[in-house]
Protein backbone atom coordinates (compact mmCIF):
# COMPACT_ATOMS: atom_id res chain seq x y z
CA UNK A 1 0.00 0.00 0.00
CA UNK A 2 1.19 3.16 -0.68
CA UNK A 3 1.99 5.56 2.19
CA UNK A 4 -1.09 7.73 3.28
CA UNK A 5 -1.57 11.11 2.24
CA UNK A 6 -2.70 14.35 3.95
CA UNK A 7 -4.76 16.71 2.63
CA UNK A 8 -5.00 20.37 2.52
CA UNK A 9 -8.16 22.83 2.58
CA UNK A 10 -8.05 26.33 2.18
CA UNK A 11 -10.86 28.34 4.15
CA UNK A 12 -10.70 32.22 2.64
CA UNK A 13 -12.74 33.72 4.85
CA UNK A 14 -11.53 36.07 7.60
CA UNK A 15 -13.86 38.81 10.19
CA UNK A 16 -10.78 41.02 9.27
CA UNK A 17 -7.48 40.97 7.54
CA UNK A 18 -4.72 41.66 10.09
CA UNK A 19 -2.26 43.84 9.04
CA UNK A 20 0.40 41.77 8.91
CA UNK A 21 -1.05 39.41 6.66
CA UNK A 22 -0.16 38.09 2.82
CA UNK A 23 -2.22 34.91 3.18
CA UNK A 24 -5.60 34.82 0.49
CA UNK A 25 -8.49 35.69 2.80
CA UNK A 26 -11.15 37.80 2.82
CA UNK A 27 -13.24 36.00 0.56
CA UNK A 28 -16.85 37.46 0.58
CA UNK A 29 -18.80 35.53 2.98
CA UNK A 30 -21.58 35.35 0.74
CA UNK A 31 -19.89 33.33 -1.42
CA UNK A 32 -19.35 30.38 1.44
CA UNK A 33 -22.31 28.24 0.49
CA UNK A 34 -21.27 27.96 -3.22
CA UNK A 35 -17.64 27.57 -2.28
CA UNK A 36 -18.67 24.57 -0.23
CA UNK A 37 -20.48 22.60 -2.95
CA UNK A 38 -17.32 23.54 -5.11
CA UNK A 39 -15.05 22.13 -2.37
CA UNK A 40 -17.18 19.00 -2.40
CA UNK A 41 -17.35 18.60 -5.74
CA UNK A 42 -13.32 19.16 -5.96
CA UNK A 43 -13.13 16.29 -2.98
CA UNK A 44 -14.75 13.72 -4.82
CA UNK A 45 -13.37 14.07 -8.03
CA UNK A 46 -10.55 11.53 -6.33
CA UNK A 47 -12.90 9.38 -5.11
CA UNK A 48 -12.58 6.46 -7.91
CA UNK A 49 -9.11 6.75 -6.87
CA UNK A 50 -9.13 4.59 -3.19
CA UNK A 51 -6.66 6.86 -1.62
CA UNK A 52 -5.40 6.88 1.70
CA UNK A 53 -5.34 9.81 3.93
CA UNK A 54 -3.86 10.18 7.39
CA UNK A 55 -3.93 14.08 8.03
CA UNK A 56 -6.76 16.75 7.46
CA UNK A 57 -5.78 20.02 7.96
CA UNK A 58 -7.94 23.32 7.31
CA UNK A 59 -6.30 26.14 6.89
CA UNK A 60 -7.07 30.16 5.68
CA UNK A 61 -8.50 32.72 6.24
CA UNK A 62 -10.54 31.80 9.57
CA UNK A 63 -11.79 28.00 9.12
CA UNK A 64 -14.53 28.83 12.27
CA UNK A 65 -15.70 31.88 10.52
CA UNK A 66 -16.31 29.43 7.83
CA UNK A 67 -19.19 27.64 10.49
CA UNK A 68 -19.38 24.67 12.40
CA UNK A 69 -21.95 23.11 9.77
CA UNK A 70 -19.70 23.88 6.70
CA UNK A 71 -16.31 22.40 8.06
CA UNK A 72 -18.62 18.83 8.90
CA UNK A 73 -19.79 18.63 5.60
CA UNK A 74 -17.24 19.07 4.19
CA UNK A 75 -15.05 16.95 6.60
CA UNK A 76 -17.87 14.20 5.79
CA UNK A 77 -17.65 14.74 2.21
CA UNK A 78 -13.89 13.69 2.92
CA UNK A 79 -14.68 10.59 4.84
CA UNK A 80 -16.95 9.69 1.87
CA UNK A 81 -14.04 9.74 -0.85
CA UNK A 82 -10.82 8.69 0.51
CA UNK A 83 -9.94 5.95 3.08
CA UNK A 84 -9.47 8.26 6.24
CA UNK A 85 -7.15 5.78 8.73
CA UNK A 86 -9.24 5.86 12.07
CA UNK A 87 -6.07 7.41 13.90
CA UNK A 88 -6.20 10.16 11.57
CA UNK A 89 -4.95 13.69 12.75
CA UNK A 90 -7.83 15.80 11.67
CA UNK A 91 -7.25 19.89 12.69
CA UNK A 92 -8.87 22.98 11.77
CA UNK A 93 -7.07 26.62 12.24
CA UNK A 94 -9.54 28.91 14.73
CA UNK A 95 -9.10 32.48 15.83
CA UNK A 96 -10.77 33.78 19.06
CA UNK A 97 -14.41 35.05 19.04
CA UNK A 98 -15.26 33.02 15.54
CA UNK A 99 -16.12 30.10 17.27
CA UNK A 100 -18.75 28.88 20.38
CA UNK A 101 -18.62 26.26 22.75
CA UNK A 102 -21.64 24.69 21.00
CA UNK A 103 -19.28 25.32 17.67
CA UNK A 104 -16.32 23.60 19.05
CA UNK A 105 -18.82 20.40 20.43
CA UNK A 106 -20.19 20.06 17.11
CA UNK A 107 -16.71 20.10 15.17
CA UNK A 108 -15.71 17.63 17.93
CA UNK A 109 -18.67 15.13 17.17
CA UNK A 110 -18.17 15.01 13.35
CA UNK A 111 -14.34 13.95 13.60
CA UNK A 112 -12.23 17.16 14.40
CA UNK A 113 -9.31 16.19 16.90
CA UNK A 114 -6.90 19.26 16.25
CA UNK A 115 -7.27 22.56 17.13
CA UNK A 116 -4.35 25.20 15.85
CA UNK A 117 -5.90 28.49 17.73
CA UNK A 118 -4.03 32.14 16.27
CA UNK A 119 -3.25 33.82 19.75
CA UNK A 120 0.02 35.47 18.27
CA UNK A 121 0.14 37.42 22.04
CA UNK A 122 -1.69 38.32 25.68
CA UNK A 123 -0.84 41.64 25.04
CA UNK A 124 -3.71 43.90 24.65
CA UNK A 125 -1.67 46.63 22.97
CA UNK A 126 0.33 44.03 20.32
CA UNK A 127 -2.86 42.73 19.28
CA UNK A 128 -3.76 46.20 18.25
CA UNK A 129 -0.62 46.87 16.49
CA UNK A 130 -1.28 43.53 14.60
CA UNK A 131 -4.57 44.27 13.41
CA UNK A 132 -5.97 41.17 15.36
CA UNK A 133 -9.90 41.19 16.05
CA UNK A 134 -9.87 39.79 19.63
CA UNK A 135 -8.43 40.38 23.12
CA UNK A 136 -5.78 38.39 25.25
CA UNK A 137 -8.66 37.52 27.49
CA UNK A 138 -10.83 36.46 24.19
CA UNK A 139 -7.87 33.91 23.88
CA UNK A 140 -7.80 32.47 26.80
CA UNK A 141 -11.59 31.87 26.56
CA UNK A 142 -11.31 30.21 23.47
CA UNK A 143 -9.05 27.45 24.65
CA UNK A 144 -10.83 26.73 27.77
CA UNK A 145 -13.78 26.13 25.45
CA UNK A 146 -12.12 24.23 22.99
CA UNK A 147 -11.23 22.33 26.24
CA UNK A 148 -14.65 22.09 27.78
CA UNK A 149 -15.67 20.72 24.32
CA UNK A 150 -13.70 17.77 24.52
CA UNK A 151 -10.47 19.04 23.07
CA UNK A 152 -7.07 17.67 24.08
CA UNK A 153 -5.02 18.34 21.32
CA UNK A 154 -4.85 22.05 20.97
CA UNK A 155 -1.96 24.22 19.20
CA UNK A 156 -1.46 28.06 19.98
CA UNK A 157 0.48 30.33 18.07
CA UNK A 158 2.43 32.90 19.81
CA UNK A 159 4.65 35.69 17.89
CA UNK A 160 8.22 37.74 19.25
CA UNK A 161 9.19 41.23 17.10
CA UNK A 162 6.21 42.69 17.20
CA UNK A 163 6.60 46.44 17.39
CA UNK A 164 7.34 48.04 20.86
CA UNK A 165 7.42 44.29 22.10
CA UNK A 166 9.80 43.86 24.77
CA UNK A 167 11.31 40.67 26.63
CA UNK A 168 9.54 40.89 29.41
CA UNK A 169 5.98 41.29 27.06
CA UNK A 170 7.36 38.16 25.60
CA UNK A 171 8.14 36.38 28.47
CA UNK A 172 4.27 37.61 30.40
CA UNK A 173 2.63 36.03 26.99
CA UNK A 174 4.97 33.02 27.13
CA UNK A 175 3.83 32.28 30.66
CA UNK A 176 0.57 32.53 30.19
CA UNK A 177 0.11 30.59 27.15
CA UNK A 178 2.03 27.83 29.18
CA UNK A 179 -0.56 28.18 31.98
CA UNK A 180 -3.00 27.03 29.72
CA UNK A 181 -1.57 23.52 30.02
CA UNK A 182 -1.85 23.48 25.89
CA UNK A 183 -0.14 20.12 24.04
CA UNK A 184 1.44 21.92 21.38
CA UNK A 185 2.81 25.80 20.04
CA UNK A 186 4.13 27.42 17.48
CA UNK A 187 6.64 30.60 18.24
CA UNK A 188 7.31 32.29 15.50
CA UNK A 189 9.24 35.84 14.82
CA UNK A 190 7.09 38.64 12.85
CA UNK A 191 7.92 39.11 9.25
CA UNK A 192 6.94 42.04 7.50
CA UNK A 193 5.65 41.23 3.89
CA UNK A 194 5.12 43.40 1.00
CA UNK A 195 1.26 44.36 0.19
CA UNK A 196 0.65 44.58 3.74
CA UNK A 197 -0.86 47.62 5.75
CA UNK A 198 2.38 46.94 8.40
CA UNK A 199 4.81 46.97 5.58
CA UNK A 200 3.52 50.18 3.96
CA UNK A 201 3.38 51.89 7.64
CA UNK A 202 7.05 50.46 8.78
CA UNK A 203 8.91 53.36 9.07
CA UNK A 204 6.55 54.30 11.99
CA UNK A 205 7.14 51.44 14.21
CA UNK A 206 9.73 50.96 16.55
CA UNK A 207 10.85 46.99 16.18
CA UNK A 208 12.65 44.71 19.25
CA UNK A 209 16.67 45.04 18.62
CA UNK A 210 18.68 41.68 17.56
CA UNK A 211 19.80 41.04 20.92
CA UNK A 212 16.33 41.05 22.37
CA UNK A 213 14.91 38.76 19.77
CA UNK A 214 17.93 36.25 20.59
CA UNK A 215 16.60 36.38 24.04
CA UNK A 216 13.06 35.86 23.36
CA UNK A 217 14.33 33.13 21.16
CA UNK A 218 16.33 31.33 24.19
CA UNK A 219 13.49 32.11 26.67
CA UNK A 220 11.01 30.50 24.40
CA UNK A 221 13.00 27.78 24.30
CA UNK A 222 13.97 27.04 27.60
CA UNK A 223 10.74 27.86 28.97
CA UNK A 224 8.97 25.73 26.66
CA UNK A 225 11.44 22.48 27.97
CA UNK A 226 10.55 23.27 31.77
CA UNK A 227 6.94 22.75 30.85
CA UNK A 228 7.68 19.62 29.03
CA UNK A 229 7.00 21.01 25.39
CA UNK A 230 10.00 19.85 23.12
CA UNK A 231 11.30 21.84 20.40
CA UNK A 232 10.83 19.59 17.53
CA UNK A 233 11.05 21.74 14.67
CA UNK A 234 12.78 25.22 14.14
CA UNK A 235 9.64 27.04 15.39
CA UNK A 236 7.29 24.31 16.83
CA UNK A 237 7.43 22.40 20.05
CA UNK A 238 5.15 19.82 21.66
CA UNK A 239 4.65 17.91 24.44
CA UNK A 240 5.53 14.30 23.33
CA UNK A 241 3.38 12.46 21.08
CA UNK A 242 1.38 15.76 20.26
CA UNK A 243 3.85 16.94 16.89
CA UNK A 244 1.92 17.98 13.90
CA UNK A 245 1.80 15.12 11.61
CA UNK A 246 0.30 17.03 9.28
CA UNK A 247 3.08 19.74 9.32
CA UNK A 248 5.90 16.62 9.38
CA UNK A 249 4.70 15.93 6.37
CA UNK A 250 5.59 18.95 4.43
CA UNK A 251 8.91 18.82 6.24
CA UNK A 252 9.86 14.98 5.63
CA UNK A 253 8.79 15.56 1.67
CA UNK A 254 5.65 13.31 1.91
CA UNK A 255 2.71 14.04 -0.50
CA UNK A 256 -0.50 16.13 0.00
CA UNK A 257 -3.67 16.88 -1.74
CA UNK A 258 -5.04 20.57 -2.01
CA UNK A 259 -8.21 21.79 -1.99
CA UNK A 260 -9.08 25.64 -2.70
CA UNK A 261 -7.76 28.94 -3.90
CA UNK A 262 -4.09 29.16 -3.16
CA UNK A 263 -3.71 26.00 -1.54
CA UNK A 264 -0.38 24.28 -2.34
CA UNK A 265 -0.07 20.39 -2.73
CA UNK A 266 2.30 18.17 -4.02
CA UNK A 267 1.03 14.47 -5.18
CA UNK A 268 2.64 12.32 -7.90
CA UNK A 269 5.95 13.83 -7.74
CA UNK A 270 4.38 17.37 -9.11
CA UNK A 271 4.00 21.08 -7.02
CA UNK A 272 0.89 22.86 -7.54
CA UNK A 273 -0.74 25.96 -5.87
CA UNK A 274 -4.06 26.77 -7.04
CA UNK A 275 -4.79 30.43 -8.28
CA UNK A 276 -5.87 33.02 -5.43
CA UNK A 277 -9.23 33.82 -7.04
CA UNK A 278 -12.05 32.18 -4.82
CA UNK A 279 -14.12 32.68 -8.31
CA UNK A 280 -11.97 31.47 -10.38
CA UNK A 281 -11.63 28.07 -8.11
CA UNK A 282 -14.95 27.86 -7.99
CA UNK A 283 -15.63 27.98 -12.19
CA UNK A 284 -12.84 25.05 -11.88
CA UNK A 285 -14.75 23.09 -9.93
CA UNK A 286 -18.03 23.33 -11.49
CA UNK A 287 -16.15 22.29 -14.40
CA UNK A 288 -16.28 25.83 -16.46
CA UNK A 289 -12.35 25.99 -16.86
CA UNK A 290 -9.44 23.57 -16.98
CA UNK A 291 -6.92 22.51 -13.72
CA UNK A 292 -4.35 24.02 -16.15
CA UNK A 293 -6.24 27.21 -16.23
CA UNK A 294 -6.91 27.23 -12.30
CA UNK A 295 -3.42 26.40 -11.19
CA UNK A 296 -1.27 29.44 -10.58
CA UNK A 297 2.01 27.37 -10.21
CA UNK A 298 2.87 23.94 -11.18
CA UNK A 299 6.08 21.75 -11.50
CA UNK A 300 7.78 18.77 -11.28
CA UNK A 301 11.33 19.55 -9.57
CA UNK A 302 14.34 18.15 -10.94
CA UNK A 303 15.95 15.18 -9.31
CA UNK A 304 19.11 17.50 -7.64
CA UNK A 305 16.18 19.84 -6.49
CA UNK A 306 14.36 16.69 -5.20
CA UNK A 307 17.51 15.57 -3.59
CA UNK A 308 18.38 19.79 -2.40
CA UNK A 309 14.39 19.81 -0.71
CA UNK A 310 14.67 17.05 1.21
CA UNK A 311 17.52 17.94 2.74
CA UNK A 312 16.28 21.63 3.17
CA UNK A 313 13.10 20.72 4.19
CA UNK A 314 14.71 17.41 6.88
CA UNK A 315 16.70 20.39 8.39
CA UNK A 316 14.07 22.33 9.69
CA UNK A 317 13.46 19.43 12.41
CA UNK A 318 15.15 18.78 15.66
CA UNK A 319 16.28 15.23 14.70
CA UNK A 320 17.83 16.52 11.18
CA UNK A 321 18.01 13.75 8.54
CA UNK A 322 18.49 10.42 9.21
CA UNK A 323 21.21 9.61 6.98
CA UNK A 324 19.94 5.90 6.09
CA UNK A 325 16.45 7.90 5.21
CA UNK A 326 18.23 10.33 3.01
CA UNK A 327 20.32 7.12 0.96
CA UNK A 328 17.04 5.43 0.68
CA UNK A 329 14.89 8.08 -0.85
CA UNK A 330 17.66 9.74 -2.85
CA UNK A 331 20.28 6.70 -3.44
CA UNK A 332 23.07 8.64 -2.53
CA UNK A 333 25.23 9.00 0.41
CA UNK A 334 24.78 12.33 2.14
CA UNK A 335 28.13 12.54 3.35
CA UNK A 336 29.89 12.17 -0.45
CA UNK A 337 27.05 14.60 -1.31
CA UNK A 338 27.53 17.18 1.28
CA UNK A 339 30.43 16.45 3.13
CA UNK A 340 32.82 19.13 2.48
CA UNK A 341 30.54 21.87 2.34
CA UNK A 342 29.26 20.67 6.18
CA UNK A 343 32.69 20.32 7.88
CA UNK A 344 33.33 23.64 8.71
CA UNK A 345 29.59 23.93 10.38
CA UNK A 346 30.56 20.72 12.24
CA UNK A 347 33.88 21.98 13.57
CA UNK A 348 32.40 25.26 14.68
CA UNK A 349 29.42 24.11 16.69
CA UNK A 350 26.69 24.90 14.07
CA UNK A 351 25.45 21.56 13.16
CA UNK A 352 26.04 17.57 14.57
CA UNK A 353 27.05 15.13 12.05
CA UNK A 354 26.34 11.21 13.28
CA UNK A 355 23.99 9.10 12.16
CA UNK A 356 21.82 11.69 11.17
CA UNK A 357 22.62 15.44 10.44
CA UNK A 358 20.70 18.03 12.53
CA UNK A 359 21.71 21.77 13.28
CA UNK A 360 22.38 22.30 16.80
CA UNK A 361 20.43 25.25 18.70
CA UNK A 362 23.36 27.91 17.48
CA UNK A 363 23.09 26.68 13.59
CA UNK A 364 19.36 27.04 14.34
CA UNK A 365 20.13 30.79 14.78
CA UNK A 366 21.42 31.14 11.55
CA UNK A 367 19.96 27.98 9.44
CA UNK A 368 18.83 29.77 6.61
CA UNK A 369 22.61 31.59 5.88
CA UNK A 370 24.07 27.42 6.23
CA UNK A 371 21.17 26.37 4.10
CA UNK A 372 21.85 28.42 1.30
CA UNK A 373 25.67 28.06 0.77
CA UNK A 374 24.96 24.10 1.50
CA UNK A 375 22.67 23.55 -1.22
CA UNK A 376 22.40 24.08 -5.07
CA UNK A 377 19.16 23.84 -6.29
CA UNK A 378 18.81 23.97 -10.43
CA UNK A 379 18.06 27.37 -12.26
Amino acid sequence: MNKPLGVYIHIPFCVKRCAYCDFYSGADISLSAEYKNALIKHIRSYKDLHLTVDTVYFGGGTPTYFGADGLCDVLKCIFDTFCVLPNAEISAECNPNTASGDAFKKMRACGFNRLSIGIQSFSDKELSLLGRAHSASDGINTVRSAKKAGFDNISCDLMFGIPSQSVHSFSQSLDRLLSLDITHASSYILKLEEHTKMYADRSSYTFPSEDDICDMIQMCRERMEHYGMHRYEISNYAKSGYESRHNLKYWSRDEYLAFGPSASGFYNGVRYTFTHDINKYISFANGKISLDEALCEKETPSRNDAVSEYLMLSLRLVRGVDKSEFKKRTGKDLDCEYGDKIAPYVKGGFMENGTHLRFTDKGFDVSNTILSDILDFDG
